[in-house]
C-alpha cells in the first residue's frame, strides 16, 4: 500500500489550521451543542434535574414573564447583530479601503482624468487597477495587430449578411452609426440630432469625387430612417 507522507508545506498548513479549528470547536461548537442538550432538562441552580423534553421551550415562548424576557433578548441580539455586522464591519471596510487607497498599497488605483491619452500610463507597470473608459487608440497601439486579428470577422453564416458585405465592398460606401437606445432610456449622454449627422455626411462628401452610398447601423432604425 502507498504510504502517506506529510510534506513541509503540508505540516505548515496543518499547524496553521488545526489550532484555530480546535479553538472554535472547544469554545464555540461544544458550548452551543451542550446548551441545546441542557435545554431538555430541569435545572435547580447548577444541578441538572429530570428530563422535561420541550417544556422549557414552551415556558420561555409562551409563559410570562419568560416570554417577554425572551422577546427582549431576541430584539437585543438583532440590534447587536446589525451593529456588529453592518456598522462595525462597514466602518472596518471603509477604513481598510481608505488606508489602501491613500497609503499607495498594491494594486494601485489609477483613475482616468479625461478621455484623452495619459502618457503616464506607460510608466505604471503591473498591479495597477484602471478605473475609467481608456478609449484612446494610443493605449492599444503596441498590440494593434493582435486586436485586429482577435476581432476579425468570421465567415458570414447567413446569405443576408454576405449579400450586404458584398454590396458594401462593391461601392464607395460610408458606414453611419446611430446609437440611441440606452442613450435615450438612461438620459445620461448627449444625443446627436439630425443636423449633426447631416453636417457629418456633408463634410465627408465634400472630400469625395462621387456621392457615396451610406449604410446606416442603428439600434433605433425607425428614427434613423
Amino acid at each position: 500500500m502507498p504510504q502517506l507522507r506529510m510534506t513541509g508545506r503540508g505540516l505548515w498548513i496543518t499547524a496553521l489550521i488545526v489550532p484555530p479549528l480546535a479553538f472554535v470547536a472547544l469554545f464555540v461548537v461544544y458550548p452551543i451543542i451542550s446548551a441545546f442538550a441542557y435545554a431538555f432538562f430541569d435545572w435547580q441552580g447548577l444541578r441538572r434535574g429530570d428530563f422535561v423534553g420541550l417544556e422549557n421551550f414552551h415556558t420561555v415562548l409562551f409563559v410570562e414573564p419568560y416570554r417577554s424576557w425572551t422577546i427582549n433578548a431576541f430584539k437585543n441580539n438583532v440590534i447587536v447583530f446589525f451593529a456588529l455586522m453592518v456598522l462595525q464591519n462597514g466602518l472596518g471596510f471603509i477604513l481598510a479601503y481608505a488606508l489602501w487607497r491613500y497609503a499607495g498599497r498594491k494594486p494601485y488605483l489609477r483613475r482616468e482624468q479625461g478621455l484623452g491619452y495619459n502618457a503616464a500610463f506607460e510608466t505604471w507597470g503591473d498591479q495597477s487597477y484602471l478605473h475609467g473608459y481608456w478609449q484612446s487608440e494610443k493605449y492599444f497601439s503596441a498590440i494593434a495587430d493582435t486586436i485586429r486579428a482577435d476581432f476579425a470577422f468570421p465567415e458570414f453564416s447567413s446569405p443576408e449578411n454576405a449579400d450586404m458585405a458584398q454590396r458594401i465592398g462593391e461601392t464607395l460606401s460610408v458606414a453611419l452609426h446611430v446609437r440611441r437606445g440606452d442613450y435615450v432610456a438612461l438620459d445620461a449622454h448627449v444625443l446627436c440630432d439630425q443636423a449633426y449627422y447631416d453636417a457629418a455626411l456633408a463634410r465627408i462628401s465634400n472630400n469625395l469625387s462621387t456621392d457615396p452610398t451610406v449604410f446606416v447601423f442603428s439600434d433605433d432604425p425607425e428614427w434613423a430612417r
